[in-house]
């Protein structure tokens, strides 16, 4: 934190119509002096040290840049942990960091994770709904994948769902895959919620995405994580909280 090291990477998401760019979902990254840290790294020992909440803070500040420079019509989806959303004075700071550095809530999605909604808490579900009131759009990460019942999509404010890239991998070969992707994207737009389908990489699979009218779609196909957006490197303008200098 001290040496301003967290930033995020920006992956293009596009509509699977026309890969027409919809906006980026930004993935955080460790410049370490050895070279860059993915999160499978160090995202479990900043849960187990409580700093996952710094970690967002400093890369935040780095992304206010991109959006200065991107059109404003452009969305940034952000991940959040199972233990943000179980926290108000969480909620409240990230709000208050957001306003702070200027950024316009409506450009952020918060993307929650599937398998975190498991044993769902009232106090969890209301701080959801704060997000949501606050301007943020919610979306739904891995879906299919973290056995949460169907009941929650009726309560949550969720306006997308992403459907987790191991369906679609396999979604060529595998009639079972296939289907599953189907029922959700209709699922989804049955429930007035748009879809993302993860980890696009060939061009079958956005066909077979085209064919059943999923909105959007994310992976290398389409375009690599990258530091850089409109030849703006968003390394530099990484600025850590003062109370993780401490």
């Amino acid at each position: 934190m001290k040496r301003r090291e967290f930033y995020y990477e920006y992956q293009p998401i596009v509509a699977t119509s026309d890969c027409s760019l919809l906006g980026y979902e930004a993935l955080v990254r460790w410049r370490h002096a050895g070279g860059t840290v993915l999160p499978a790294d160090f995202i479990w020992i900043a849960g187990q040290t409580g700093t996952i909440a710094d970690i967002q803070s400093c890369a935040l500040s780095g992304m206010s840049e991109a959006l200065v420079v991107t059109d404003p019509g452009l969305t940034f989806a952000i991940n959040w942990s199972p233990s943000q959303l179980m926290r108000c004075e969480e909620i409240a700071r990230f709000i208050e960091l957001v306003h702070s550095l200027g950024i316009v809530p409506s450009r952020l999605t918060i993307e929650i994770t599937e398998g975190s909604l498991l044993n769902l808490s009232a106090a969890t579900l209301g701080n959801i709904g704060r997000l949501k009131q606050a301007g943020f759009a919610i979306a739904l990460d891995d879906f299919g994948t973290g056995y949460c019942g169907l009941g929650y999509l009726k309560d949550l404010p969720v306006e997308r769902l992403k459907i987790d890239q191991s369906f679609v991998r396999d979604m060529v070969a595998s009639p079972k895959a296939r289907t599953i992707v189907a029922a959700i994207v209709d699922l989804a737009h049955g429930l007035g919620i748009s879809v993302v389908a993860e980890g696009v990489e060939t061009v079958p699979q956005l066909e077979m995405l085209r064919a059943m009218q999923c909105d959007y779609v994310q992976g290398f196909l389409l375009g690599r994580p990258s530091a850089w957006i409109s030849g703006v490197s968003t390394i530099a303008a990484c600025h850590p909280p003062a109370e993780s200098l401490q």
